[in-house]
């Protein structure tokens, strides 16, 4: 009659093979998976939105959150929503910042308080669009973008 034990990567005492308990194994196993989850994410340490430097993470990193955001949405001809998208935020008042639209095709950017923001976004296969946009001291602004097929 096989048991519980007789399954599986644990079948006929495997874990006693290789000198640990079961109780070490475990803590073993768990430490492994949050060490590989932790390498696999390419996230921006300064992110505050759904997408950064990497893939999800908008803030311009300027220390104090900013209550502040340029945020919107780009998509193509047709509706859909343009992952991936490079998103440039820039002012006289702060330093360039690009990121990436999320998987459904959203960005937002904290800006340091008042600010006219220019927004350029470029997407492989896409023309590029950029505009300008005014956002006041503790507010949002959106600037949405519809992308044409080059």
């Amino acid at each position: 009659m096989a048991t519980h034990s007789d399954r599986g990567v644990f079948r006929n005492g495997s874990v006693k093979r290789l000198g640990i308990g079961g109780t070490a194994a475990v803590a073993l196993g768990l430490a492994l998976i949050v060490a590989l989850t932790a390498s696999a994410c390419n996230c921006d340490n300064n992110a505050t939105g759904p997408s950064g430097t990497q893939s999800t993470g908008g803030g311009q990193g300027f220390g104090a959150a900013s209550n502040t955001v340029v945020k919107g949405k780009v998509v193509g001809p047709d509706g859909s929503a343009i992952a991936g998208a490079s998103v440039a935020t820039s002012s006289s008042a702060f330093p360039a910042y690009t990121q990436k639209t999320d998987y459904e095709g959203e960005y937002w950017s904290d800006v340091p308080g008042a600010a006219t923001v220019t927004v350029k976004v470029t997407a492989g296969g896409f023309a590029d669009q950029s505009r300008s946009v005014t956002a006041s001291d503790g507010q949002s602004v959106r600037a949405d973008f519809t992308l044409q097929r080059q």
